[in-house]
């Protein structure tokens, strides 16, 4: 198997592990209530430089959501995260994507030897409920919140285009 589906069968079981553990603790039908997607194509987005380690860096801009639950209950938001990144002459870093819930902390996911050394682009992609670490759950409250998708690289690299969905549900 090559290297890009290696990666995305680890980010789909790491993901169906994550909804796993949520349909343990509650076996609860969910409906989707929002779709929202922050994306840039390749053609129009600008090649965005990264420092090696240490520093996390903004994707594009915050999106906002809103979780339509009622008052006493709450939303799953399920993150569908896909980033391109390399434009590295050092090969085999490591790179980190983390979505920021309103702005406190987030649920990551890294990927060793993710950067490719030839100036070329390789793809990452992610499929994990949000984690709200403002009350310690997978849930989130009722009402608006913005997401904010972070980046970080462990050699000097790039990012180029990428696509962010987020899917909430209600119980």
């Amino acid at each position: 198997m090559k290297k890009f589906q290696l990666a995305v069968h680890a980010a789909t079981l790491v993901s169906i592990l994550a909804l796993a553990s949520l349909a343990a603790s509650a076996q609860v039908k969910h409906t989707l209530k929002g779709t929202y997607i922050n994306t840039c194509a390749p053609a129009g987005c600008p090649l965005v430089s990264m420092p090696a380690n240490g520093w996390w860096q903004s994707i594009g801009s915050p999106t906002e959501i809103n979780c339509p639950a009622p008052v006493g209950q709450t939303c799953t938001v399920v993150a569908d995260q896909f980033l391109q990144v390399g434009n590295s002459t050092n090969g085999g870093g490591a790179v980190e994507l983390c979505p920021v819930l309103d702005e406190v902390g987030g649920q990551c996911f890294g990927d060793n030897g993710r950067v490719p050394g030839d100036g070329s682009f390789d793809a990452m992609f992610v499929s994990l409920p949000l984690f709200d670490w403002s009350n310690g759950t997978w849930t989130i409250p009722p009402g608006n919140h913005s997401v904010q998708e972070m980046v970080f690289t462990t050699v000097p690299a790039a990012y180029l285009s990428y696509t962010f969905t987020y899917n909430v549900y209600v119980p």
